[in-house]
């Protein structure tokens, strides 16, 4: 009896009657057998290892971001003369169970300015908005959180201008070292080019960046 190769085509006996098979070895059969079974087993440890990784934990973290206001200060003068000017502090509660903080910044608000030096007004040259915690030490401890420019704050000569909304761009991750803790806010050698400008209804905001 002749021996004949038997297709490993899985479909093979979808298309294939009794009648068409020439004659076969049983060593032939078993070969034919093994082949199928083992592409059947590659499949089925593909499949099993597919949904052994749907079985994984999924990252469970999410963005999380808060904004931590002070009370307001209701003036805050600046004076001809260069001085550290206190500006409302701000506390922070606990942080949420399980959050990794990325990034925190400094805001802060302003109503409206006005002008009594009776000349056009503004920031005398180029100044810093400072933070550090509260038992920490000036000098030491804390850092630029807000860049304020030449001419900042401008107002004409005896009016009243607009409000402001100054948003540090610098990250002060680093000096938030607690939470629970209060942080001190000022600008470092505040000057105006007249005596005086006067900032009304002034308040801090911590923004606090991270994940939970």
């Amino acid at each position: 009896m002749d021996k004949i190769s038997l297709p490993s085509d899985r479909n093979f006996l979808r298309h294939t009657t009794l009648s068409s098979l020439a004659p076969v070895t049983p060593d032939q059969v078993w070969e034919w057998a093994a082949n199928i079974f083992e592409r059947h087993e590659r499949e089925l440890q593909d499949l099993w290892a597919a949904i052994n990784g749907l079985k994984e934990e999924p990252d469970m973290t999410r963005p999380w971001v808060d904004l931590f206001p002070s009370d307001f200060t209701a003036t805050v003068t600046i004076t001809d003369s260069a001085s550290d000017l206190d500006l409302p502090s701000v506390t922070l509660p606990a942080l949420p169970t399980g959050c990794t903080l990325t990034h925190a910044y400094l805001i802060v608000t302003t109503g409206r300015k006005k002008d009594t030096s009776t000349a056009n007004n503004a920031l005398n040259g180029a100044q810093n908005i400072r933070i550090k915690i509260s038992t920490g030490t000036w000098g030491v401890d804390d850092i630029a959180a807000i860049n304020l420019v030449d001419g900042q704050l401008a107002v004409d000569a005896s009016s009243v201008g607009t409000s402001d909304l100054l948003v540090g761009d610098n990250d002060i991750k680093a000096i938030i070292t607690a939470a629970a803790a209060t942080y001190n806010i000022r600008i470092e050698d505040a000057n105006a080019v007249g005596a005086d400008l006067v900032l009304s209804d002034v308040q801090c905001f911590i923004k606090l960046v991270g994940t939970v």
